[in-house]
C-alpha cells in the first residue's frame, strides 16, 4: 500500500471495479482511466473476482505519440 499511497490515487488492492470507478471516474473506450489535466496520464487497472490486483501508469503524451 505504500506505493499506492505515494501515487495519491486512493487505490487499494482488492477494490471492486465500482470502487475504482468512484475514485478514477469512467474509463475510456480502451478500459483505461485518464488522470490529470495539465499532465495527463493513463492508469490501467486489472480487476478480477477478488478485486484490484494490478495498476499501471503511463504518460498519455508518450503513449499517444507511439500509437501514431
Amino acid at each position: 500500500h505504500a506505493l499506492l499511497d505515494r501515487l495519491g490515487l486512493g487505490l487499494r488492492r482488492g477494490m471492486s471495479i465500482t470502487a475504482v470507478k468512484k475514485i478514477l471516474g469512467t474509463p475510456n473506450e480502451d478500459g483505461n482511466f485518464i488522470i490529470g489535466k495539465k499532465w495527463p496520464y493513463y492508469v490501467g487497472c486489472s480487476i478480477d473476482k477478488r478485486g484490484l490486483f494490478r495498476v499501471w501508469i503511463c504518460r498519455k503524451d508518450i503513449a499517444d505519440k507511439n500509437l501514431l
